[in-house]
């Protein structure tokens, strides 16, 4: 946490164990002006950093926008030094690619709706406009679109025929089973390099995110972006959809934590009942709690404290925020390590009991992705598909063993 941030409780200062480079960083992930932040950042330049080190973390928690500016804006004096001139280079780079994405993200809505395909951005421009107010101040990579199931086929074959091609080669059957427990089809198009992740639903089904299509379609909002009319999720609903998101990945990248920071920041304060009854709703309180923690610990501003004062007190919550920040710079785990670790870390984050056994559960005898080395060994005829359901938990316990499932269990 930055270094002046007391917020667990006992007093024990968060992040004071972090490096020079980790708490600039820190500092720099907010773009609200705060005199307080300016002069951590520009003691921290004063007395010296590695610039390399700064560089790498901005790169890896997709923060270079916000760390460029609050430097240009903290230290005007250091724009010649070669660190902030390589962020500058880059800063420039972000703002073209965003601009090419948010183009062609234009230009695919458009198709689809002429095709009578309703559609819906999520994240990516739409979460860089609505939560910073502008283009440049979030970095993102690729274009994820949300259609409905019904109009999936139709919208495979508008975007083959626009040049992208599909992440992989399915059969049938292989699709049918990918699409009953995933959430979406990547498609990359080679000249220009542009990932689009086309949707059905918000999620891989072993995340049980009880939001029903019907519901969340009932509740789709028009925005004027980009000069543009464009669906857009409920606030509540893309709100929870964050927290859901970042849950998922452990909240491991700081930018997650400053995208719902700032999103958080601008909601009026009649909309806060509003959020937390349908949180309520979707047995999603502990992730929404978790995230505005996070968010607040980050940068503490009047649009989280309300979330937080109107909120019950939650320890585990508050227990899962701590072990996010002593993790954030640490070196992540890997292979099935990693997935262990997330998945008991989503568990710990669901409160209601059916969805932690049915995320165990599907999580347990889900199709694998398709490519995964699991289809190899045991090969399974396409056929004879079902019978993954069967072989797939023996495959998870021979990994994993009694000591993983016990860890996984013990939320």
């Amino acid at each position: 946490m930055p270094a002046n941030f007391t917020g667990n409780g006992s007093g024990e200062m968060i992040g004071a164990a972090n490096s020079i480079e980790e708490n600039l960083l820190l500092d720099c992930a907010s773009a609200e002006p705060d005199p307080a932040r300016l002069e951590r950042i520009q003691n921290a330049v004063a007395t010296g950093i590695d610039w390399k080190r700064l560089l790498d973390l901005a790169e890896r928690h997709r923060l270079t926008p916000l760390v460029c500016r609050s430097l240009e804006d903290a230290c005007p004096e250091a724009l010649d030094n070669p660190g902030v001139q390589v962020l500058r280079s880059r800063k420039r780079r972000i703002a073209q690619r965003n601009l090419q994405l948010t183009g062609e993200m234009l230009a695919l809505v458009k198709v689809l709706d002429n095709h009578g395909i309703p559609s819906v951005p999520l994240k990516g421009p739409v979460l860089a406009v609505t939560a910073f107010g502008n283009l440049f101040s979030r970095m993102f990579d690729d274009i994820d679109l949300l259609v409905r199931p019904e109009n999936l086929d139709q919208a495979c074959e508008i975007l083959l025929a626009a040049g992208y091609e599909p992440e992989f080669q399915l059969t049938p059957r292989q699709r049918a089973a990918y699409i009953g427990v995933q959430h979406a089809f990547s498609f990359f198009r080679r000249r220009d390099g542009i990932t689009v992740e086309l949707h059905w639903r918000l999620c891989d089904r072993y995340l049980s995110f009880p939001l029903k299509d019907r519901d969340l379609w009932a509740n789709v909002q028009f925005e004027n972006l980009f000069g543009t009319r464009l669906r857009c999720l409920k606030l509540e609903h893309n709100l929870l959809f964050l927290c859901m998101h970042g849950a998922k990945h452990f909240w491991n990248r700081v930018d997650w934590i400053s995208s719902l920071n700032a999103l958080a920041r601008s909601q009026p304060s009649n909309r806060v009942p509003l959020l937390i009854a349908e949180a309520e709703r979707l047995r999603s309180t502990r992730l929404l709690r978790l995230g505005v923690t996070l968010a607040h610990q980050l940068s503490p501003c009047p649009g989280t404290q309300r979330f937080l004062e109107a909120m019950p007190r939650d320890t585990m919550a508050d227990g899962m925020a701590a072990a996010v920040w002593r993790q954030m710079f640490a070196e992540e785990p890997s292979g099935w390590n990693k997935e262990v670790y997330r998945l008991r870390f989503y568990m710990e984050a669901r409160e209601h009991v059916w969805d932690r056994v049915r995320l165990v559960w599907i999580a347990t005898v889900r199709i694998p992705p398709p490519q995964s080395s699991e289809w190899n060994n045991p090969q399974v005829p396409g056929s004879l598909l079902f019978l993954y359901y069967f072989l797939r938990p023996i495959q998870v316990f021979r990994k994993v063993g009694l000591r993983g499932l016990r860890s996984v269990l013990r939320a």
